[in-house]
């Protein structure tokens, strides 16, 4: 069944027709003029316009209209995957994405890297209060004596040196047993053996993804944010755990 524009359109564009035809076939039956207006003549041409208006508007529907609709229908499917894929938000620079909230609100914080320090860093004062409330924290961080951290130092694709970089986390996060009083929880240290894809910092709701560049030297990369409840967010989700399982505790 034809939906009801179409037919509506299709009336319409007979009765233009029609009433095209009908005018030209009048126009040339008489000779009249009212006020130098030559009647017969008025009556052709604009049968002769709606004659034009009926083809282009048959043009348009049988054609471009229809590669109209199949544009728009392909950009609303695309958007409509990313919108599904559980993409919530995008920074073209990762160093833009604050993390303040997702560190002060989580159950469960999983922070993961090869041995960079920068968030420790910017959010020193609030993982440092995390852990004084007693929030589960954990962090994996590359192992120095693995063949992995031996390939960033070498291929110079790492953070500088990893020594640094991790005293500088032990430092601010009281890394290892707690040595404040008021501390509730320590951060809990796993170490992986991989050249990581992306880094990570994820709580039981969402997380934020960041990837590294291919090529040597300095380039801001982007970040996005995945959350629960969609497959893109499960890919992440059981990635980490893997590598969770995979990693040494840092008392072994």
């Amino acid at each position: 069944m034809k939906p009801v524009s179409h037919i509506l359109e299709r009336q319409a564009r007979l009765i233009l027709i029609g009433s095209g035809l009908i005018l030209i076939v009048v126009g040339n039956l008489f000779e009249y003029e009212i006020l130098k207006i030559k009647v017969a003549e008025l009556c052709a041409h604009v049968g002769v316009l709606l004659l034009v208006v009926c083809l282009l508007h048959w043009i348009f529907e049988s054609s471009m209209r229809r590669q109209l609709i199949q544009e728009i229908y392909d950009a609303a499917i695309g958007a409509g995957r990313v919108s599904s894929s559980g993409i919530s938000d995008v920074q073209l620079s990762s160093r833009d994405v604050s993390y303040k909230r997702l560190i002060e609100t989580s159950e469960r914080l999983v922070i993961g890297e090869h041995y960079s320090a920068r968030i420790f860093e910017d959010y020193g004062p609030e993982i440092r209060a995390r852990l004084s409330r007693g929030g589960e924290t954990i962090v994996l961080l590359l192992d120095q004596d693995s063949d992995a951290a031996h390939y960033l130092v070498v291929s110079k694709s790492g953070h500088g040196a990893p020594e640094t970089q991790i005293a500088k986390i032990r430092d601010i996060a009281n890394f290892g047993p707690a040595t404040a009083k008021e501390q509730k929880a320590e951060l809990q240290v796993k170490w992986h053996h991989r050249v990581l894809r992306y880094s990570f910092v994820m709580n039981e709701n969402l997380a934020w993804i960041r990837f590294y560049t291919n090529s040597e030297g300095y380039s801001p990369v982007p970040a996005f944010c995945v959350t629960k409840g969609t497959d893109l967010f499960e890919f992440f989700q059981n990635d980490v755990t893997r590598l969770l399982e995979q990693s040494k505790d840092e008392s072994k």
